[in-house]
């Protein structure tokens, strides 16, 4: 089984959790725009897809990740950007995006994020800022003997 679905807008990174102390309390929490943008990926999922891979079925995850171009580059970098000539070197790092991804999926898309053995994250630059992901069962290696 294979699925695709795309997040709309621009990519965001996980970020790290916070902490806060009320008195002797020490409190933990997700972020606002971190919680709101996992609540964006689970509904662009359970809206275009809302199939579920068994548990420990092992899965491929490739995410693409498209940045918007900025206003103030040249036409011939824009050229070259949507040529995919010229890569985002720019935060959110691909790690985060990748990490914000997998742990909105969980338990939606699959039981848990340990059931993804490939991972291939790509960043490029679009006029249309988007998130694109692409999920499929892996199929083990035979007689992988070494």
């Amino acid at each position: 089984m294979k699925i695709k679905f795309t997040i709309c807008g621009e990519p965001r990174g996980k970020e790290r959790p916070r902490v806060c102390r009320k008195g002797f309390k020490v409190f933990t929490y997700t972020p606002e725009k971190t919680s709101d943008y996992e609540k964006t990926v689970r509904n662009e999922f359970r809206e275009n897809v809302g199939i579920k891979f068994k548990e420990r079925t092992p899965i491929k995850v490739k995410i693409t990740a498209y940045y918007k171009i900025p206003k103030y580059v040249s036409k011939d970098w824009v050229r070259k950007m949507n040529a995919g000539l010229i890569l985002p070197t720019k935060k959110p790092d691909a790690d985060n995006v990748c990490k914000i991804i997998l742990d909105a999926l969980n338990g939606v898309c699959y039981e848990d994020d340990v059931q993804v053995c490939s991972l291939a994250v790509e960043k490029f630059y679009s006029e249309r800022p988007r998130v694109e992901v692409e999920i499929e069962e892996m199929e083990a290696l035979k007689d992988n003997v070494c």
